[in-house]
């Protein structure tokens, strides 16, 4: 499975609270939710969430990780989004580039919300620029 994407999914589980929620969050079907997070707890070694029927509980060794990988996420997202506005920046399509670089913005400040990222350029534990 890719990493970003059972990243991003373990970040919503963990911000919603429960699989379900993540899965309309992320308009994908909760047993796809769930092979995600089970994916990279399988490929960290450690279990991440306590579940019961009614909710999901992070362990002590899922307690930071949402943090960083918001962070980590939002970076990838960051760097994406400069590529882009750069190459159409650049384009010899000028007239498309505003509303490209529109939708783009919009589709990142969408994902920022979906991860709860106030700020893409910053890292947990530090100050904001």
């Amino acid at each position: 499975m890719d990493r970003l994407a059972s990243m991003k999914a373990f970040v919503t589980t963990a911000h919603a609270g429960g699989f379900s929620e993540a899965a309309r969050r992320l308009a994908m079907s909760p047993s796809m939710v769930t092979k995600h997070v089970d994916a990279l707890k399988h490929r960290l070694g450690v279990q991440l969430l306590h579940r019961s029927t009614r909710r999901q509980v992070l362990t002590e060794a899922g307690a930071d990780y949402p943090d960083r990988c918001r962070y980590v996420l939002a970076e990838v997202d960051e760097i994406e989004a400069s590529v882009s506005v750069e190459w159409l920046a650049s384009s010899r399509y000028q007239g498309e580039t505003c509303s490209r670089a529109a939708r783009l913005s919009r589709a990142c400040r969408s994902q920022a919300a979906i991860l709860g990222v106030r700020s893409s350029s910053t890292r947990p534990g530090s100050r904001p620029r």
